[in-house]
C-alpha cells in the first residue's frame, strides 16, 4: 500500500510531507479553486491524481461523487467519456453511496470503473472484499489539519499508466531496437512498448542468428540496388528514397503475420517478403 494526499489547498500537504508519495488534487470548477500549476509543481517527485468535480469535465483521473458535485447518475457517462477519450477512469464516493453507484453502472449498462472509496475510521485497511469490487483506494482520515489521508494501492491503473514516463515511439526507432544486440537478452513485456499505428512489432532474437540474417538482408538490398543502377543514370539517392517506405511496408508486413515464430523464421520472413516486393534474386551466399 501507498500513501496519498488530498487537499482543497496543495500547501497543506507540505505540514504532512515534504516529499509525499502521491497527490491529488481538483482540476476543474464549481466553486472552490482548483489547483494552479504552481500547485502541482510543489510535488515534483510524487504520482499526481488528478480530480474532477463536474461529469462534464473531459478529463482528470478521477470523478468525485458527492453532494455539490457530480451525482450517482451522472457517474456512468463521465465514465464511458473518459474510455472514448483513451483514459482508464475512477470514481470517488464514500461507502454508503458506493452500493447506489455501482446500480447506475448496472442500470445504464457501463462497465464499472475503478473506485476511490471514502470511510473515515482511521484505518488504512481497506474492507473485505473492497479490492474484488474495484477500490484503488481508500480515503481513511478526513480533513486532518486541512489534509485528507488516503491508503492507494501499489498500482493504479490509470494514474500510474499516465504518470509514467513514455516516449512517442516512432517506427524507425523500433527498427532501431529491432536490431540492437544489447537488448535482446531483456525480458520486456511487450506491453511497454505498445505505441498504436506505430509500432511494427517487438520480437526477441538470439544475436547471432539475427546479425547472420541482417547480413544476408543487406547483402539482398545491395544486390538489388546494383541491378537497378545498372539499367541507367539513376541517381542514389532518389533509389534510396524510394526503396525506403517499401523496404518499411515488406518488414511490417512480415513481422506482422510472422511474429509468433521463431527469430530465425522471423527474420527469413523479412528478407522473404522483401525479396517479393522488390522482385530480387536471391542474395549471394543465401
Amino acid at each position: 500500500m501507498r500513501t496519498m494526499y488530498d487537499a482543497v489547498t496543495a500547501r497543506n500537504i507540505l505540514n504532512h510531507d515534504r516529499t509525499p508519495e502521491m497527490v491529488a488534487g481538483y482540476v476543474d470548477r464549481i466553486k472552490l479553486a482548483p489547483w494552479s500549476p504552481n500547485d502541482w509543481a510543489l510535488f515534483p517527485d510524487a504520482v499526481k491524481v488528478e480530480i474532477v468535480k463536474k461529469a462534464s469535465s473531459n478529463f482528470g483521473h478521477v470523478l468525485d461523487v458527492e453532494p455539490g458535485d457530480a451525482t450517482p447518475a451522472e457517474a456512468p457517462g463521465w465514465v464511458r467519456m473518459r474510455r472514448a477519450a483513451g483514459a482508464d477512469p475512477t470514481v470517488y464516493m464514500n461507502l454508503s453511496t458506493w452500493p447506489a453507484v455501482r446500480a447506475e453502472f448496472v442500470r445504464q449498462g457501463v462497465a464499472q470503473p475503478h473506485y476511490w472509496v471514502a470511510r473515515y475510521d482511521n484505518d488504512p485497511d481497506w474492507g473485505a472484499g473492497w479490492a474484488e469490487l474495484g477500490c484503488v483506494a481508500k480515503q481513511h482520515t478526513a480533513n486532518y489539519r486541512g489534509v485528507d489521508i488516503n491508503s492507494v494501492a501499489d498500482h493504479w491503473p490509470g494514474v500510474d499508466t499516465n504518470n509514467a514516463q513514455e516516449e512517442d515511439v516512432q517506427e524507425k526507432d523500433v527498427r532501431d531496437i529491432w536490431t540492437m544486440p544489447a537488448i535482446v537478452q531483456d525480458e520486456i513485456n511487450p506491453k511497454d512498448w505498445l505505441a498504436p499505428g506505430k509500432m511494427l512489432a517487438y520480437v526477441k532474437f538470439d544475436t547471432f542468428q539475427l546479425v547472420k540474417k541482417l547480413d544476408a538482408l543487406t547483402a539482398t538490398v545491395t544486390q538489388l540496388t546494383q541491378l537497378v543502377l545498372k539499367g541507367g543514370d539513376v541517381d542514389e539517392a532518389a533509389l534510396a528514397k524510394a526503396l525506403d517506405p517499401t523496404i518499411t511496408a515488406a518488414i511490417t508486413t512480415a513481422l506482422a503475420g510472422s511474429a509468433p515464430g521463431t527469430p530465425e523464421e522471423n527474420a527469413q520472413a523479412t528478407i522473404d517478403a522483401l525479396r517479393a516486393v522488390l522482385g530480387s534474386a536471391p542474395a549471394a551466399g543465401a
